[in-house]
């Protein structure tokens, strides 16, 4: 037969292009492809059906063929047991764990697993193995340490609570403070939850809505008067500078006139104060998107205890909410730094300062926000030498969710959980779930609101769910030792 040339030719052009398929099959993996970018373990709850409690991060041996989890308790603490945890890791993208980390686990005993490269036959054998030890306890110099829920209690067992009446939560001394809407506040034992039985009486002519509280610096308390805005309507912050029993005195107001928005727009939805309304300190008031996207906050600067007679109305770049809105000051001086987020739907949450913007993560796939609202209350504070903003979260089903981001790095912000567990653990230290489900809070509204104690040795962090109840941690500046 003869030799036809170009089926030759052909023949020989498929081979050597087969050849060049296959030795671009064979990759070299580098050992970071098969290996976990990060790995944690939480004790998990059988009622909650989800992890609770300290987060611990798994630590590679220096020859990557182990993992360590260290789990320590202080001496006046119970030793947690070795059963009941689950795992998360995340690794390299298209790489496999086997067998899978779901599930509850036993961790008594070390866990093998094998972690495969991308190419599913390049893999790493690494086991991983859990340590339960006390250690002494000391001061910390910056942040907080060990924590501890001091009380839940619901809406009943509180006690004066009215349907969608309860929005806002502040703490004057010992006393915890909630507003009742248009009625005289409700007052409680901020160790306890007991009510007690006494009021703060609303300001007297006050025929407005007062939706939101906030105290300065030194604990003294504020209220706003809800108003729309671009109306003859009467903006009023209150301050009670002669006491809770006291009348209030009107420290600052404005006319709706002279708020340039659109007539219905509210405001007074939501009071942020940073500093000393004696001496120094921003107040920001967010205005309300009433259905159509809206992004402006009202922001009155006080100096020398007198505040500005005109505000600044700015808006907040990237961030934008259809109903309700905050405006969170973390400078007694200046505008930045500030938080804007959005109270509910869309979700958004975003921290400026001098070097720009940092949106937070919010999607609850990629960060410990839950699905329904994203924040439905933060508030800002300073411990310890360290920043901080806690926030409260909900889901679909009524699941309720405090959160602490430390923001003294702000390039955590933008952290996101899937990616480098890690990173998101430093961002966000604290992750407690409430043992209560939400209770018609259909809006999804709250609040949180914090005192630092006398001594700056401890936190008391409130979270408030409208119809639902609040919840009280006490974070103290007490670690694990260096020596």
């Amino acid at each position: 037969m003869k030799f036809n040339k170009n089926i030759g030719y052909n023949l020989l052009l498929a081979l050597l292009i087969l050849c060049s398929s296959c030795a671009e099959d064979e990759v070299a993996f580098s050992n970071t492809d098969y290996l976990f970018n990060a790995i944690q373990i939480q004790k998990f709850d059988y009622a909650q059906r989800v992890g609770v409690g300290k987060i611990y991060q798994g630590k590679y041996s220096a020859d990557k063929d182990s993992i360590y989890f260290d789990v320590t308790y202080f001496p006046d603490e119970k030793a947690p047991t070795y059963q009941d945890w689950v795992i998360q890791g995340s690794v390299f993208k298209g790489a496999k764990v086997v067998p899978g980390l779901s599930g509850v686990k036993d961790l008594t005993d070390p866990v093998s697993v094998t972690v495969y490269a991308p190419d599913g036959v390049t893999k790493r054998e690494v086991v991983i193995v859990t340590k339960i030890y006390e250690i002494p306890y000391g001061e910390l110099e910056k942040g907080f340490g060990r924590y501890n829920k001091l009380w839940t209690k619901s809406a009943a067992d509180l006690g004066g609570w009215v349907t969608n009446a309860q929005t806002s939560l502040v703490v004057v001394g010992d006393e915890l403070i909630v507003n009742n809407d248009t009625k005289d506040f409700l007052v409680y034992d901020k160790r306890t939850g007991l009510k007690k039985d006494k009021t703060v009486p609303v300001p007297a002519g006050n025929k407005s809505h007062i939706f939101a509280l906030a105290v300065d610096k030194n604990d003294v308390l504020h209220a706003v008067s809800f108003i729309n805005a671009n109306t003859t309507d009467i903006f009023k912050i209150y301050r009670w500078s002669s006491g809770l029993d006291k009348e209030p005195e009107v420290f600052f107001q404005v006319s709706g006139t002279d708020i340039q928005t659109t007539k219905n727009t509210g405001m007074g939805r939501s009071l942020s104060i940073c500093g000393d309304t004696y001496g120094d300190a921003q107040l920001m008031v967010a205005l309300d998107g009433y259905g159509g996207a809206e992004s402006r906050i009202v922001r009155i600067p006080v100096v020398n205890g007198v505040p500005t007679q005109m505000p600044d109305v700015f808006e907040a770049p990237n961030v934008s909410w259809t109903w309700r809105g905050k405006g969170i000051a973390a400078s007694p001086t200046g505008k930045t730094p500030y938080f804007a987020l959005s109270l509910g739907s869309p979700q958004g949450l975003v921290y400026y300062d001098n070097a720009g913007e940092h949106k937070f993560v919010t999607n609850a796939a990629n960060s410990n926000f839950l699905n329904k609202v994203a924040v439905s209350g933060a508030c800002y504070f300073e411990f310890n030498h360290a920043r901080y903003l806690a926030a409260s979260s909900c889901s679909w089903p009524g699941d309720l969710r405090m959160l602490i981001f430390s923001v003294d790095d702000p390039t955590l912000i933008s952290s996101n959980k899937s990616e480098n567990a890690e990173r998101y653990s430093i961002l966000n230290p604290f992750c407690e779930n409430w043992e209560i489900k939400s209770n018609g809070n259909t809006n999804g509204t709250g609040d949180i609101t914090v005192q630092i104690q006398r001594d700056g040795k401890t936190a008391l962090v409130y979270m408030l769910d409208t119809n639902t109840g609040i919840m009280a941690y006490e974070l103290t500046n007490v670690g694990s030792s260096s020596k």
